[in-house]
């Protein structure tokens, strides 16, 4: 029997990642993703919605969403359904709207009141708590 070596095997899926370009470190403020997490997922372009990561997959990581769908995605299309400890300016996060969906945008600023302005894919403008961003792309 051929002894495993699972720290290769993760090894190996992040350099191939980097390779291919699935994997982003540039986002420092981004939750990891890991097999088992609870994540916001893209299904289509502004479409984001909530499953697990169950396995890697060619690419990224496969997503089974919670109303039984299954895709897998990269990691600039997944955000760790945690709330974010820090955001910077810049910071790709979702955010929720007025209709209480999340949708993808970018953190402007950060005001005193501890609220953070984030413009969104389509223009729009909010401010919202931290514990409300998720972080994107890690």
């Amino acid at each position: 029997m051929k002894a495993t070596r699972p720290h290769l095997r993760i090894l190996t899926f992040v350099l191939v990642a980097l390779a291919l370009g699935t994997l982003s470190p540039k986002s420092a403020d981004a939750q990891p993703a890991y097999v088992g997490a609870i994540v916001w997922a893209q299904w289509t372009p502004n479409s984001w919605y909530h499953g697990r990561i169950d396995r890697t997959c060619p690419g990224g990581l496969h997503i089974q969403f919670d109303d039984g769908d299954a895709a897998c995605r990269s990691f600039a299309q997944i955000a760790v359904d945690q709330g974010a400890r820090t955001v910077r300016p810049n910071a790709r996060v979702l955010a929720p709207w007025r209709n209480g969906r999340f949708y993808p945008g970018r953190v402007v600023t950060r005001f005193p009141n501890g609220l953070y302005q984030v413009r969104f894919d389509d223009g729009a403008v909010s401010s919202v708590p931290l514990r409300s961003l998720r972080t994107i792309g890690h």
